[in-house]
């Protein structure tokens, strides 16, 4: 703002693209308020600030992206009819942004109504659009309004890509019917779209909830065939599917078999195996992967040291039990 002062006391005038960037940089900086001044001051032409230049579709869609994301929807919806009525048209981004303002506090009605009054005038959604909706109304399990917007994309000849085939997994697992999720990643295919990391976590988590482990490790060994390598939330995901499901040793041999293959273990790992482990009073394995833990400095989380609480409580011997700690939980002793 001190420079956009320089400016005009040295004769320069700031165009409408100078102050879109001025705005969209305070709103990116969480200072809507001023955003909310400067665009007022354009608004109004103040000549004696400095201002010669009106907002356009630009600066109207940067102010209400920026109130949306500060959870001002009312406010970003005021300046929305405001610029209709100064005979700006709102473009894909304005009604883009507005809905995801809408879609994030849940109001279904009105996001319904901006996306018909977006095809009314002619504003063609692109796929950015749709998959805020699609997000929306899968969370909030419409499934049926899903379909049809999916049928509404193809009649518009916007083809659904691979984040939206991420989103109506999520969506149809959301809602318990996996196995529509699972067939999910055949049109995938069809469409040239390749299931990536995301797609196979999405149901591995969904498999191992639900305690069907060994389809969630179907599809872990299916991604390695597709030569997908699985991240540590896939790993930690399995491991914790197969602690709940009471198969320790298997956790604990993908826990080997995550380090052989490159994948570093994080405090997750540690302290779903220690929890796995400790309900089973197997104390010297636990102590054993905070040994681990140790060696590959990964630091204790809160429940990774109410874990070793509960290993003291429950050792025969305290004393003996705190003095094979490793170093980083104890304090050497004089």
């Amino acid at each position: 703002m001190e420079l956009l002062k320089k400016m005009v006391a040295v004769g320069c005038r700031p165009d409408v693209i100078t102050y879109g960037t001025l705005m969209d940089g305070l709103c990116q900086t969480r200072n809507v308020s001023v955003a909310i001044k400067l665009h007022e001051e354009m608004a109004k032409g103040k000549e004696e600030s400095g201002v010669t230049c009106r907002p356009d579709v630009v600066t109207y869609s940067t102010i209400i992206d920026g109130l949306c994301k500060a959870g001002l929807i009312e406010k970003a919806r005021q300046l929305f009819f405001e610029m209709k009525s100064s005979g700006i048209s709102p473009n894909i981004v304005t009604y883009t942004v507005l809905i995801y303002g809408f879609c994030r506090v849940g109001d279904w009605e009105i996001v319904k109504s901006l996306f018909i009054s977006m095809m009314d005038q002619g504003v063609q959604p692109c796929v950015v659009t749709f998959s805020v909706v699609i997000d929306f109304l899968c969370k909030e399990g419409k499934l049926d309004e899903v379909n049809r917007l999916l049928q509404l994309m193809v009649q518009q000849g916007v083809e659904p890509d691979a984040y939206i085939y991420s989103i109506l997994m999520n969506g149809y697992c959301l809602a318990g019917r996996i196995g529509y999720a699972r067939e999910l990643f055949d049109p995938m295919t069809r469409e040239g779209y390749r299931a990536d990391v995301v797609s196979y976590t999405t149901l591995i988590n969904w498999f191992c909830k639900n305690k069907i482990v060994n389809k969630a490790l179907s599809l872990y060994q299916e991604m390695i065939s597709e030569g997908i390598r699985p991240d540590v939330i896939v790993y930690n995901t399995l491991i914790n599917g197969l602690c709940n499901s009471g198969e320790l040793e298997k956790a604990n041999e993908l826990f080997s078999y995550m380090e052989e293959k490159g994948c570093a273990p994080n405090e997750v790992t540690f302290g779903t195996l220690m929890f796995g482990f400790l309900e089973n009073d197997n104390i010297p394995k636990v102590v054993e992967l905070l040994h681990k833990m140790a060696e590959r400095n990964v630091k204790p989380t809160e429940f990774i040291m109410s874990l070793v609480m509960q290993l003291l409580m429950k050792a025969e011997n305290y004393y003996e039990c705190l003095n094979q700690l490793p170093q980083f939980l104890v304090q050497k002793r004089n």
